[in-house]
């Protein structure tokens, strides 16, 4: 058998129709499953993309989030190969995935997507997976990719295996060679530190600014997502099905609120009672909308704002009703409850003293007290800070 060119490729075609969804996720519906779409923006601007109506499409295959999902490249009418057939050219990693690398001749790598994909897929009686290289044709069947022939295995064809040299377009050095002078050659800069001695451990610059993190082979672990949204004013609201609906914009951003009646009560309780309020609405960050996001299952929980000069006078009146009472003097002596009684009339007088300047109009200005001398009057009861009571 003549050994056909070999180059790495993942491709493929499906009968199905496009449904965008509320959140304007798009999907490929073939009648048994859908898939989710990709669509770039620059296949979204040549082609029309008609919602609903089926079409031969032609796509690349893509794990994201765990599931399989489609690239769209293009469509027609008509089908160019058999739907539902996958071609699929790669490095065999494990008995269930093959990764697709870039190929060498790729005269435009984006630094986001130039590393390899895996693919999951199902073979039965798989060779052992050394990393070779292999022609397989796949059937999509139940959102698997089952083999159905094989061939293999070749040696590696050229593939990009380092974005130092790439970006945004073919390789750097050869699209730069104007830049170097004759001041400084190509060989003075190899000289000082070759090539060779660079590893892929060693990023080009101590800043990280080069280096790319590869999100997709990341696994990630299992986490709960809880949002908190703070209000304090009553928004505008609709209710349909015992569920109040209204919108919190937050940094830009729509989010669609549906509180139930017990809870939106809540809020018309503060906003009637109270002067100033604030709640806190969490809930599941849900389904992508045009402008913003759903918040699922929120629930409210409302708290009372006090102002600066409220918590002032409220501290006075704590201060007040800490003194005691005669009720509360059992076992002192009269000298003792003379004095505590001096104090709390002091104590009152400066608050009524306070509450008068504070009313005062500019014209009016309180009259001081005269002091009193060390000849004639009472004297005035020192501030006690702290006193004890002794229970007999």
């Amino acid at each position: 058998m003549a050994e056909a060119k070999i180059f790495y490729q993942a491709i493929g075609e499906l009968y199905a129709s496009l449904v965008v969804t509320e959140a304007g996720t798009k999907l490929l519906d073939t009648g048994e499953n859908q898939y989710r779409a990709i669509v770039p923006k620059k296949v979204e601007s040549k082609y029309q993309l008609v919602q609903g109506e089926s079409a031969y499409w032609r796509v690349y295959p893509k794990f994201q989030y765990g599931h399989l999902a489609f690239v769209i490249v293009s469509f027609s009418e008509k089908p160019k190969s058999e739907p539902g057939r996958f071609y699929i050219q790669g490095d065999l990693v494990n008995s269930d995935e093959i990764k697709i690398w870039r190929n060498e001749e790729t005269w435009k790598v984006h630094p986001k997507n130039w590393r390899p994909r895996l693919l999951l897929i199902s073979w039965q009686d798989a060779p052992t997976a050394d990393g070779a290289f292999w022609q397989l044709q796949a059937q999509l069947v139940d959102g698997k990719l089952e083999v159905t022939g094989a061939t293999g295995p070749f040696p590696h064809p050229p593939r990009i295996e380092d974005l130092a040299e790439f970006k945004y377009g073919r390789n750097k050095q050869e699209k730069e060679p104007s830049q170097q002078t004759d001041a400084q050659p190509k060989s003075q800069q190899t000289d000082a530190q070759p090539k060779s001695q660079q590893t892929d451990a060693q990023p080009k610059s101590n800043s990280g600014a080069d280096v790319i993190i590869n999100w997709e082979e990341l696994i990630p672990v299992s986490g709960k997502l809880e949002l908190t949204i703070k209000i304090n004013s009553l928004p505008q609201v609709q209710k349909a099905n015992a569920v109040c609906h209204f919108k919190v914009e937050c940094d830009g951003r729509m989010v669609q609120v549906g509180l139930k009646q017990k809870q939106w009560t809540k809020l018309e309780t503060a906003n009637s009672t109270y002067a100033e309020w604030i709640a806190a609405i969490s809930g599941k960050m849900g389904a992508i909308t045009s402008d913003g996001f759903v918040l699922e299952n929120a629930s409210a929980q409302v708290f009372e704002r006090k102002s600066k000069a409220t918590t002032q006078t409220d501290v006075v009146l704590a201060e007040k009703s800490a003194l005691p009472s005669d009720t509360e003097q059992g076992g002192v002596t009269s000298e003792e409850t003379t004095q505590i009684k001096q104090e709390n009339d002091l104590v009152q007088g400066e608050l009524v003293d306070a509450a008068a300047k504070s009313t005062a109009s500019p014209e009016e200005k309180p009259v001081p007290k005269a002091k009193s001398s060390a000849s004639g009057g009472e004297p005035q009861p020192k501030k006690i800070g702290k006193f004890k009571v002794q229970v007999r």
